[in-house]
C-alpha cells in the first residue's frame, strides 16, 4: 500500500508540529501566542532540528516517527512561496519519510500530466529534469532547491533502498492533457478524430470567466525585504500603435486594511508608437505591509514590449535571479504569471532593449482575435469525450491497448474537463484536485 506526502499550500511547518501546537492552543481560553501556557506547551513539545538541509542523517528527526505514526499522508506546507529554507526542509522531510518510514509518493500542487513527465525521469532517467521542471509553468517549482530534490529522488530509486514517485494533482492548464488525448485518439480511434478536434478547439478558445481584460505580468515580491523601505521600480518600454489605453509598470502594496500604496502609471502611461525608453515609479512600503504584487500591464490596443526591469530598495539594487528574471532571458517569464483576455502575452525573441528577448503584450484586434467560447460549452463537449472513451474500452482492448493506457487517457480528458468547469465556475479548483 502506497504512503504519500503532499506538498500543499498550508501553514504547516516542520512535520506538522505547528498544526499540533495550533490545535492545542485552540483548547485554551485564548488563541494568542502571548499566552504563557501556549508558549510553554510549544517549548515542551516542539522537536528541534539541527539543519534544514538533506544529507545530514536522521538522528534529530526520530521523534517525528511518533508524530507521523501510521499515517498514510503527511502534508508539507510553506508560509511563503519560493523561500529557500522552506523547500530545503521539505527535501529533508521527503528524505526522512522515504528512507526511514517507507513513504513512496511525493505529490505536488502542479498540473497532472506535466508532473508525470518529470516522474518518468525519476523512475526511468528519461528527459532533462531542469527542462521538465520549467515545463510545470510556475516559478515556485523552478528553483535549484526543487531540482536538487528531484536529483535525489532519482539517485534514491537507483540505490535500491526504496522507490519514490513524483506526481501532480492540479488541473489549471489543459494543453498537454489535450495533446495526450489527441495522440491516443489518432492512433486507436481515428474515426472519432473529427469529433474530438471540435472538443479540442472549444477548449482552446474557452476564456476564463473571471480573467482580466488586459495584458498583465504579475510577480509577488518578498515583502519582508521591502517593509519600511522606499521602492523604485523601473524598466524600458516600447510601444506600437497604442491609440487607446497605454503600456506601463505597476506596483501594489497591501495590508490588513486593504491597499496601502498603488501606482500603475495610468496618468502617464506609454501611448502611440515609441522606441525604447526608461520609465519608473516610486512608492513607500509600509512597515505593516502583508503582500506586494508588481509587474507590467497593457490595458490598450496595439502592442507593448517590456525589458530590463530594475528594483531598488532605499537606493540599493535588488536582484535575485533564482526568483525573478527581470531581463526576460529565460525560457519563460520567470517569476511572473502572465494572462489577459483578448491579449497575447509572450516572450519575444525578435524585439529587445538588451539581451535577446523582451516581454510582449499584444492586443488581438477584431480581425485577428481568436474566437471566444463559453467554457461551459467546452465542458459539456469534454464530458462527451470522456463518455466516448469509456464506452470504447472493449474496442481498445481488442486493439491490444492496455487498461493502464485507457485509464491514463481518460484521466487526462478529465483534467481538461475540470479545467473547463473551473473556468466556467461550475466546479471549484479545490474540489477538482482531490478527485485527481
Amino acid at each position: 500500500m502506497h504512503k504519500a506526502f503532499f506538498l500543499v499550500i498550508t501553514l504547516v511547518f516542520a512535520g506538522l508540529l505547528w498544526g499540533i501546537a495550533s490545535s492545542q492552543s485552540q483548547k485554551s481560553s485564548t488563541n494568542s501566542l502571548e499566552d504563557p501556557s501556549v508558549v510553554e506547551w510549544i517549548a515542551n513539545h516542539a522537536v528541534r532540528l539541527d539543519t534544514t538541509e538533506a544529507g545530514h542523517g536522521f538522528d534529530d528527526m526520530q521523534p517525528l516517527k511518533k508524530i507521523v505514526g501510521d499515517a498514510r499522508i503527511v502534508s508539507l506546507g510553506e508560509a511563503t512561496h519560493g523561500t529557500r529554507e522552506f523547500f530545503q526542509l521539505k527535501h529533508r522531510m521527503v528524505e526522512f519519510l522515504a528512507t526511514e518510514m517507507g513513504f513512496t509518493i511525493f505529490s505536488i500542487e502542479a498540473n497532472l500530466p506535466e508532473a508525470y513527465r518529470l516522474n518518468n525521469y525519476i523512475l526511468n532517467g528519461e528527459g532533462d529534469p531542469a527542462k521538465l521542471l520549467r515545463g510545470m509553468y510556475f516559478w515556485t517549482w523552478d528553483t535549484q532547491e526543487v531540482l536538487a530534490m528531484i536529483h535525489w529522488m532519482r539517485e534514491f530509486n537507483q540505490s535500491g533502498k526504496g522507490q519514490i514517485q513524483f506526481t501532480g494533482f492540479d488541473m489549471q492548464t489543459p494543453d498537454i492533457a489535450t495533446q495526450i488525448v489527441r495522440d491516443f485518439v489518432a492512433k486507436n480511434n481515428p474515426d472519432y478524430l473529427n469529433d474530438f478536434n471540435r472538443a479540442s478547439q472549444l477548449a482552446g478558445t474557452a476564456r476564463q470567466v473571471s480573467g482580466p481584460n488586459f495584458g498583465v505580468a504579475t510577480g509577488t515580491f518578498p515583502v519582508a525585504q521591502a517593509r519600511g523601505k522606499r521602492v523604485r521600480f523601473s524598466g524600458y518600454i516600447k510601444t506600437e500603435n497604442v491609440t487607446e489605453g497605454f503600456g506601463g509598470l505597476w506596483w501594489r502594496v497591501d495590508g490588513d486594511s486593504g491597499t496601502l500604496a498603488f501606482d500603475n502609471m495610468q496618468d502617464r502611461g506609454v501611448t502611440g508608437t515609441t522606441d525604447w525608453k526608461k520609465y519608473e515609479l516610486e512608492l513607500p512600503v509600509a512597515a505593516d505591509a502583508k503582500n506586494i504584487n508588481f509587474g507590467a500591464l497593457h490595458p490598450g490596443n496595439g502592442t507593448a514590449w517590456f525589458d530590463s526591469l530594475s528594483i531598488e530598495l532605499d537606493d540599493v539594487d535588488y536582484n535575485d535571479p533564482r526568483v525573478f528574471d527581470l531581463d526576460f532571458e529565460s525560457s519563460s517569464a520567470k517569476g511572473f504569471f502572465t494572462s489577459g483576455d483578448g491579449y497575447q502575452v509572450q516572450l519575444d525573441s525578435k524585439v529587445s532593449y538588451s539581451g535577446n528577448q523582451s516581454l510582449q503584450m499584444k492586443y488581438l484586434d477584431n480581425g485577428a482575435k481568436s474566437p471566444r467560447t463559453d467554457p461551459a460549452v467546452a465542458a459539456a463537449a469534454w464530458e462527451d469525450v470522456i463518455d466516448h472513451l469509456g464506452a470504447e474500452r472493449k474496442r481498445y482492448r481488442q486493439r491490444n491497448v492496455t487498461d493502464h493506457e485507457i485509464e491514463w487517457v481518460i484521466q487526462n480528458a478529465r483534467v481538461v474537463l475540470q479545467c473547463m468547469q473551473m473556468r466556467s465556475n461550475e466546479v471549484s479548483r479545490d474540489r477538482s484536485m482531490p478527485i485527481i
